[in-house]
């Protein structure tokens, strides 16, 4: 034991004449060089928790929104001048950081009194040279955000029913679309007929349809809906969509369209225009913004 001691402080007595020290290395190049893996604290919380000297590296991983509580900060041996705490919220719930007393944390040149840890998010989080009460005693060195893509997609094709069809039964493959939980009903169905005027159309045939989704409702906020009309027959049919308005009904998202069918538009009043076949369908683009 007296000889470890000897060599441990021999070596002190060198590195400090020195001022560099070497580990894994007998000629560091900085005033601490490490060849070789670096290992701290880690500790894993679920609860609110106030940091102090032996935390470094903090995830939360609780089931509710917590609150970290930063060290108070003040001269002498309470001026942590250098200290590093690395926090992750691996959840989804909200962590705020929080320094002690009148301690604040700078993120810019306004001092916050708290900052928050979104979800996935990840912050580094140093001690500066400041103790007075009235100046960020905490840097916000370091902020990790979790990927995700800037916009949500959902997309469906919806079918187009004849005019006439039993829209009643929902085990049909005919008129409902999708399969489980990600299908849509056509609950409603109602036509009107194009107008003649003499040999000639001049109005044509509109449909107004309610779409059910049987999956978990959609959130309606800041959802824009995109449609575009497809056709998989010979027939030279001209389709125009129009967006009559999502809404949550009894757990239950619903879509309502109006369609107008406009071929046959002319002087060939011989033409029958009346959602004959079932080849037709709408391409449904929902897209959301992600904030």
């Amino acid at each position: 034991m007296k000889k470890l001691l000897v060599l441990l402080s021999s070596v002190m007595m060198l590195n400090s004449l020195n001022a560099q020290v070497g580990i894994g290395t007998e000629n560091p190049t900085s005033t601490l060089d490490i060849k070789g893996s670096l290992q701290v604290a880690f500790k894993e919380i679920t609860t609110d928790t106030t940091l102090g000297a032996d935390d470094y590296y903090v995830t939360y991983d609780g089931t509710s929104d917590a609150t970290i509580t930063l060290p108070p900060i003040s001269t002498g041996i309470n001026n942590f001048n250098g200290r590093i705490y690395r926090l992750k919220n691996v959840t989804s719930k909200k962590v705020t950081v929080r320094p002690s007393g009148n301690n604040t944390i700078r993120a810019t040149s306004t001092p916050l009194t708290s900052f928050v840890i979104e979800p996935g998010n990840y912050v580094e989080i140093v001690n500066n040279k400041n103790t007075g009460s009235t100046s960020a005693t905490w840097d916000l060195s370091f902020l990790g955000i979790t990927y995700s893509p800037n916009v949500d997609l959902y997309g469906t094709t919806l079918k187009i029913p004849h005019f006439s069809a039993n829209i009643s039964n929902h085990n049909s493959a005919k008129y409902d679309s999708g399969s489980g939980t990600d299908t849509w009903w056509i609950i409603s169905s109602t036509s009107t007929k194009y107008s003649i005027s003499g040999s000639e159309y001049v109005k044509p045939s509109k449909m107004t349809i309610v779409y059910e989704y049987q999956g978990t409702p959609f959130d309606l906020t800041d959802l824009h809906p995109m449609f575009t009309i497809g056709n998989s027959s010979n027939y030279p049919d001209v389709f125009i969509a129009s967006f009559g308005g999502f809404n949550n009904v009894n757990g239950k998202t619903r879509l309502t369209l109006t369609i107008s069918r406009i071929d046959f538009i002319g002087k060939d009043a011989s033409n029958i225009s009346d959602w004959q076949g079932e080849s037709f369908f709408i391409n449904a683009l929902f897209t959301r913004k992600i904030r």
